[in-house]
């Protein structure tokens, strides 16, 4: 049997015994490893209903795990930085095609990093950042309107591509050309094919160096990284004419001591970390709350109602996109049933006790996020679609950490904040342009691979609203 997804360097791997938690014996965690690899959730879950909570495996057979859908656990992991590291499997892979960065750093260099880059996503740069955010994605659906022309669309699809310019846009502003983002996000998305499947199917790495393709992919991702680089370095030579996109902070804002910026390379991996992190998280929520939409219409017939109330017929602001409790719940909930990020892994790097539970030096501890999600001491009737969940008097009576579809701790997503007002944006803008309704009653299945992609198309009936509510 092949190892599973998480399959650690060596120095993480020692074999050490859990003796304090419920466990999947190591026989039958071996001749279950090619059922993980293929759908990690699907396995968890029968643990979590046999052995409860929190359970020990070793993951292929080999690598100690604990695996955990107590709030309690994950909030003492995910907050003590200090004992629990993002694990080196995904470091290394990050690593190798993406520089390091903010999402692979520890320590002071991280927590530098993370209050610097912190600045861009702060509330006044985001109110900034609305209305040139809502022209972009106005331009953008001129392109999808002649796609609906065609048929049915696959909403999911359109989400990656409508997202990915936006978050683009974000990052490097208006100047850059449509073609340039174009090739960027090409490439993005080739190379990390390549990347998550060596994460999932680290045996196959050997076979990706002899054969060529690591080089291949690696000169994908340096001709994405030369045409942003050459943008940084145009930007540089005009400070301050970016609008307020994060590349403007990075090029003019302080980083050394010393008071200079931010390296320019340093800048470029930065800014391509942001964009691939926005590729992929954002445009699945939004395909499963789409998808959710369609299953229960009567919502949309709700959001729309509300976006007419509060933006009525003109454009969005940072204000009025934050004044929408529905849609803003609708989109939670979608992302407690569809969480982008089903789990995170950290690595404990020295020992630590989590309530009764002893973790040793090198075990991998797992936050499920799927499972936290679907407890129903913390979520009754856990499969049932139903904003009212997030209702201010119930959020106050649930455990803080049992909703973390952006994960948690100093490590929560540094762009949760931008990535849920382009959300909003996205859903009130197609709520008050579209009619929309899913094209086959089949249900969708998620493919948890790093993100809870769709494992098939979303395929939706779309056309243009006519009449008042409908902005042009």
């Amino acid at each position: 049997m092949h190892p599973g997804p998480w399959w650690g360097r060596p120095r993480e791997a020692h074999d050490v015994k859990i003796t304090n938690l419920p466990h999947v014996p190591r026989s039958r965690a071996l001749r279950e490893a090619w059922a993980l690899v293929r759908h990690p959730v699907r396995v968890f879950e029968r643990y979590r209903s046999e052995l409860g909570r929190t359970f020990a495996v070793h993951l292929g057979g080999a690598r100690p795990a604990v695996v955990s859908t107590d709030p309690d656990f994950i909030h003492h992991a995910l907050h003590d930085t200090s004992k629990y590291h993002v694990s080196t499997v995904r470091v290394d892979r990050m690593a190798e095609f993406q520089g390091q960065g903010l999402i692979n750093s520890h320590g002071a260099e991280w927590l530098r990093k993370r209050r610097f880059l912190s600045r861009g996503v702060r509330r006044e740069r985001l109110m900034e950042l609305v209305p040139h955010q809502e022209r972009v994605l106005e331009d953008l659906l001129a392109r999808f309107d002649a796609e609906i022309e065609r048929g049915p669309v696959d909403l999911h699809r359109a989400m990656i591509d409508l997202t990915a310019h936006l978050v683009a846009r974000s990052i490097f502003g208006r100047r850059m050309t449509e073609a340039q983002i174009e090739r960027i996000v090409t490439g993005i998305h080739t190379v990390q094919s390549l990347v998550l499947q060596q994460i999932f199917q680290p045996y196959l790495i050997p076979w990706n160096r002899v054969s060529g393709r690591t080089r291949r992919h690696q000169r994908i991702r340096a001709a994405a990284d030369q045409i942003a680089r050459d943008y940084i370095v145009e930007r540089s030579e005009s400070p301050g004419e970016g609008g307020g996109d994060v590349l403007e902070l990075l090029l003019t804002a302080p980083y050394e001591p010393s008071g200079e910026p931010m390296d320019r390379e340093q800048i470029l991996t930065e800014c391509m970390q942001f964009l691939v992190a926005g590729c992929e998280t954002s445009p699945v929520a939004l395909s499963w709350t789409f998808y959710l939409l369609g299953k229960h219409p009567r919502f949309i017939a709700a959001i729309r109602e509300e976006v007419a109330c509060v933006l009525g017929t003109g454009p969005a602001t940072f204000e009025a996109l934050s004044r929408l409790g529905l849609t803003r719940r609708v989109i939670d909930e979608s992302m407690r049933l569809y969480s982008p990020f089903w789990m995170i892994d950290r690595v404990a790097v020295e020992d630590d006790v989590i309530g009764d539970v002893r973790i040793p030096r090198g075990v991998m501890v797992l936050p499920f996020i799927h499972g936290l999600h679907r407890e129903p001491e913390l979520w009754p009737d856990p499969e049932v679609f139903d904003p009212r969940r997030f209702e201010e008097a119930a959020i106050r009576q649930r455990h803080p950490a049992a909703h973390i579809p952006f994960g948690g701790g100093p490590r929560k997503c540094i762009g949760s904040n931008m990535a849920m007002l382009q959300m909003l944006l996205m859903v009130a803008t197609f709520v008050r342009r579209y009619d929309f309704e899913l094209a086959s009653e089949a249900e969708v299945e998620a493919a948890p691979r790093m993100i809870l992609h769709p494992r098939t198309a979303i395929e939706m009936r779309v056309c243009r609203r006519q009449g008042e509510g409908a902005r042009r």
